[in-house]
C-alpha cells in the first residue's frame, strides 16, 4: 500500500507508451521490425547570426504544416537559453524565438520528421471508359 501510487504511475506511463507505439504502426504505417522500411522525411533549418553588441533578439521562421499526404511524426526546436512560441493563425505557422541579452555567435534550429500518410486521400486519375468493339455495319 506504500508505494501504490508509485506503481499506479508507472502503469499509467506503459500504457502511454505502448498506445503511441500501436498508434504509430496502425494508424501512421510506420514499421515495427528493423527488416521493415518506410520513407520519413526530415525537414532542417537553421538560423545563424552575430548581434553587434548585447541587445535583445527576435527571430521569427515559418514553419510547415502537415503537407498533404504526410503526417508530422516529430518536431524539434534547439536553442540555448532562448524562450520560443509558436503561433497558428489557420493560414501560416511560425516559431519565435527571444532572449534578453545576446553576445558572440547564435545559432537555432528546427528539424521536422514527416511520414506518408496511408489514410490519406491521393487524387487517383478518372478510369478510362471500357473498351468495346465498334460495329461497323457491311
Amino acid at each position: 500500500m506504500r508505494n501504490l501510487h508509485v506503481k499506479v504511475l508507472a502503469f499509467v506511463l506503459v500504457l502511454t507508451g505502448l498506445s503511441l507505439c500501436y498508434y504509430k504502426v496502425t494508424r501512421l504505417g510506420l514499421p515495427l521490425f528493423p527488416a521493415k522500411q518506410t520513407e520519413v522525411w526530415t525537414v532542417e533549418a537553421r538560423i545563424e547570426f552575430k548581434p553587434k553588441r548585447d541587445t535583445p533578439i527576435k527571430a521569427t521562421l515559418f514553419i510547415p504544416r502537415g503537407p498533404t499526404g504526410y503526417t508530422v511524426v516529430d518536431e524539434n526546436f534547439v536553442s540555448s537559453n532562448y524562450g520560443l512560441t509558436t503561433e497558428d493563425d489557420g493560414v501560416s505557422r511560425s516559431a519565435q524565438w527571444a532572449v534578453r541579452k545576446a553576445t558572440g555567435y547564435q545559432v537555432l534550429y528546427y528539424r521536422l520528421h514527416l511520414a506518408r500518410d496511408p489514410t490519406a486521400q491521393t487524387e487517383k486519375p478518372p478510369p478510362l471508359p471500357a473498351w468495346r468493339p465498334l460495329n461497323i455495319p457491311n
